[in-house]
């Protein structure tokens, strides 16, 4: 987008809900404005402040499924109060880094 940084709010653009359920699977769920709702699902992890999360190989909607030649992003992650905090430097050969020329992404969780 020709700049350093772009905020998307999930107040105007759509919904973004992680579940982390307690036998370490979760469930990612997006709604964008007219686009049907991406629903991705898998493991996490923590070591120290790392989250990992590894996708499941296979998605409901199979245009999903990861590659295994595609490194994920590794989230630093923080919790103030019921605030989620996701820090992540993205992998060279990630699309995000290499189609959209994402580098970093910050996201911010509310507990529901």
């Amino acid at each position: 987008m020709g700049k350093s940084s772009a905020e998307i709010s999930t107040a105007t653009d759509g919904a973004e809900i992680v579940e982390f359920r307690t036998d370490h699977t979760y469930i990612y769920t997006l709604t964008i404005q007219d686009i049907p709702p991406i629903k991705l699902t898998g493991t996490w992890s923590v070591s120290g402040d790392q989250l990992i999360l590894k996708m499941n190989p296979n998605q409901e909607d199979p245009k999903y499924n990861p590659k295994s030649y595609v490194d994920q992003p590794t989230n630093t992650f923080s919790v103030n109060g019921n605030k989620l905090t996701l820090k992540a430097i993205v992998p060279d050969n990630n699309p995000l880094k290499k189609n959209m020329k994402v580098e970093k992404l910050e996201e911010n969780f509310v507990r529901l």
